[in-house]
């Protein structure tokens, strides 16, 4: 129909509906101008949807058209007032778009990937085999010749290697395990920007630390970061220790030279050499120079000796001893003895009072004699049998009786007195020093070829009965422990004491009834008399009689008492002999050369307690990192890569929009914004609270 425009239903016709021309011709042109595809509006349903057409002839829509041409434009309007709004949020819309593969791989289900631990554990065990062998290789450099400067440095550039090697390796395992703690620390806390940067460049800015939010959030984690192997351990040069086959000299008591003379009635004397050499003992103190081994290189050497040699045991006398003691020193005769106012026809005894303190004092009315006097020190050597008084000799204790000690039944034993002054009061000592057959392990020792000797081993093993031994035709080697015995028993024989005459009535050796007389013999002539106890008993008898006594200073006096000074004594001179060729033997010893070259000297303690220590820290470290893992269920780390993925968030990106470029310092604003990390998610920011404004 002309001038009308139809809507054809797909259905049936519609009714006709007549419209103005003017109303045609509005509507016309608004559908000429624009076209509207109602077919991608939810408003018109796809079974209900017709197509607008206008009858150009007639001009008149039908009614349908009218309510039609009321929605359309109800939806234009609605579209021209969201239009600004999605040109706005079309960049946001774009990039939740791009977000959503990112999202969709976060949501995944979680599984651990074999890297993060492997690594971890891989770096610890390869860590803690590398120390091992740090230590075994400088176990095995110990005491070794360091050699020229290059094999210097190549041992040193290896043990530097070695210990960087572990200190990189243990650092690995740390650091990874470190980082793994942090991103489960992250993803429970909100930390600000600056922090999480300070948590992730703790090791390489120390500024981090003064940051109070690490401290006290983070506080925990900080100690394992912190964990460093130990640097490597210097190598200390030393000296170098040769061992060599040697002959050296060694006691030989078999040897004949300690024998000058010998008849067949069994008397016989020491050799010469002997002599001066215990001499020289009983005068320096010092045991004389040793013959070092010959065809050695120049170095300090060192060596052991094993062999039987004679000493002296010194040890508190019986109660026996002491009453034959007693009785002996009555019976001594002559005017060096110990009451030099008898003569060898005198016979009175029975004048002589002698109390327990060795004081005594003779009265002869007949000759108008009265002396006094008192004993400090005395040593007599005991026959195996005892002679009667009528006998011109009762016991060797004169020094000019030395040649009959080897003829004579002698016990093999020196009988000593010492008197201790203490204050005014005076105890006497009695000590039984015995001739014992000893077993000795030595250790010579030549520094700059000056000799020491040190007893490593003594065993006493039987004492030597002089009397039981047959003298006439005894073997070299009994000679020799009667010729040890005579001579170190030379130096202890005599007497020291003091007597005044009150009346000269007689045949006296005193010049003076007026004057103190001394009594002495060789002993106070020697070095041993340095000595505490000697040197005690010899002041207060020079005391008593009035004379100045030289006063030593403390350090010039030895502590030590009279049994262990003869003990000592009898040693060295035992030793002396192997400092001549006469009286040693040459016998294989293995000698050490300790040479003055370089050396390497590990001292292991130091480096095997830094490293236990480290590989302690460390496994605690790894397994503080394997938890975090497990609690994470992924593993992260702190490449450019994690935090790119990790900062997707639509918010996250908005603030770092803010501040293009990146460089440092980060702007204080952006340092203060709160981020948490959402495991499978990313970084968020935190909008519970007030943030900067960016």
């Amino acid at each position: 129909m002309e001038g009308q425009s139809r809507i054809l239903s797909s259905s049936a016709a519609s009714r006709e509906v007549a419209l103005p021309d003017s109303d045609h011709h509005t509507q016309q042109s608004r559908f000429d101008h624009e076209s509207i595809d109602i077919s991608q509006h939810p408003e018109f349903p796809l079974s209900t949807q017709t197509t607008l057409t206008t009858d150009v002839s007639s001009g008149s829509p039908t009614l349908n058209q009218a309510a039609l041409m009321s929605k359309l434009d109800l939806l234009k309007a609605n579209e021209k007032r969201s239009g600004s709004t999605q040109e706005k949020n079309y960049d946001s819309s774009s990039e939740a778009q791009t977000a959503t593969p990112q999202d969709h791989h976060l949501g995944k289900s979680r599984s651990v990937h074999w890297l993060s631990p492997t690594m971890m554990v891989v770096s610890l065990i390869a860590g803690v085999i590398i120390a091992i062998g740090h230590h075994l290789y400088y176990q095995w450099l110990n005491e070794q010749r360091v050699g020229d400067s290059n094999r210097q440095q190549w041992a040193l550039r290896i043990g530097n290697g070695l210990s960087i090697l572990v200190n990189v390796l243990l650092k690995a395992a740390v650091g990874i395990a470190y980082v793994q703690y942090l991103w489960k620390t992250l993803s429970r806390n909100f930390l600000s920007f600056s922090t999480i940067n300070d948590a992730f460049g703790l090791g390489q800015n120390l500024f981090s630390f003064l940051n109070w939010e690490l401290l006290s959030k983070l506080r925990v984690i900080l100690p394992i970061a912190s964990l460093f192997p130990p640097a490597t351990l210097s190598v200390v040069r030393g000296q170098a220790v040769n061992v060599t086959e040697v002959e050296a000299l060694n006691v030989a008591l078999q040897n004949s030279e300690f024998v000058s003379f010998y008849d067949p009635f069994g008397k016989y004397s020491t050799a010469q050499n002997f002599q001066k050499m215990v001499s020289g003992i009983a005068v320096t103190g010092d045991l004389p120079p040793l013959v070092i081994p010959e065809n050695l290189e120049p170095g300090n050497v060192t060596y052991q000796l094993n062999n039987y040699l004679p000493l002296l045991r010194c040890n508190p006398a019986s109660e026996a001893v002491k009453t034959t003691f007693t009785n002996l020193l009555v019976e001594t005769r002559g005017n060096d003895g110990p009451f030099p106012e008898f003569n060898e026809t005198n016979n009175a005894t029975s004048l002589l009072a002698l109390d327990e303190h060795l004081d005594w004092s003779y009265f002869d009315a007949s000759r108008g004699l009265n002396v006094t006097g008192g004993i400090g020190y005395f040593g007599v050597i005991p026959y195996n049998m005892l002679h009667d008084n009528s006998s011109s000799t009762a016991a060797l204790w004169n020094t000019s009786q030395r040649s009959d000690i080897g003829s004579l039944d002698t016990l093999g034993q020196i009988w000593i007195a010492i008197a201790n002054y203490d204050g005014g009061k005076k105890e006497v000592e009695f000590i039984n020093c015995e001739l014992y057959n000893a077993s000795l392990g030595l250790n010579v020792t030549f520094v700059n070829d000056v000799s020491t000797v040190q007893i490593d081993r003594r065993e006493w093993l039987e004492p030597i009965n002089l009397a039981s031994m047959n003298t006439l035709g005894a073997p070299p080697d009994l000679l020799s422990y009667s010729i040890f015995f005579v001579e170190v028993c030379s130096y202890l024989m005599g007497t020291f004491g003091w007597s005044k005459v009150a009346a000269n009535g007689g045949n006296m050796s005193v010049e003076s009834t007026a004057d103190f007389v001394v009594h002495t013999n060789e002993l106070m002539s020697t070095n041993l008399i340095f000595h505490s106890q000697l040197n005690n008993m010899r002041s207060a008898i020079m005391e008593i009689i009035g004379e100045e006594w030289l006063e030593y200073v403390p350090y010039d006096i030895q502590n030590i008492s009279l049994s262990a000074l003869v003990e000592e004594f009898a040693l060295n001179s035992t030793l002396g002999a192997l400092s001549n060729w006469d009286f040693c033997e040459y016998e294989n010893v293995t000698v050490s050369i300790a040479t003055a070259q370089n050396v390497y000297l590990y001292e292991s303690r130091s480096l095997i307690i830094s490293y236990a220590l480290a590989a302690v820290a460390s496994i605690a470290a790894v397994i503080v990192g394997l938890s975090a893992l497990h609690c994470n269920g992924v593993g992260y780390d702190s490449t450019v890569t994690t935090f790119a993925v990790t900062m997707q968030d639509s918010k996250v990106r908005d603030v770092l929009r803010q501040y293009p470029g990146g460089a440092q310092p980060v702007d204080r604003n952006l340092g203060k914004v709160k981020l948490r990390f959402e495991i499978g998610n990313g970084f968020v920011v935190d909008d519970s609270g007030s943030r900067p404004t960016v």
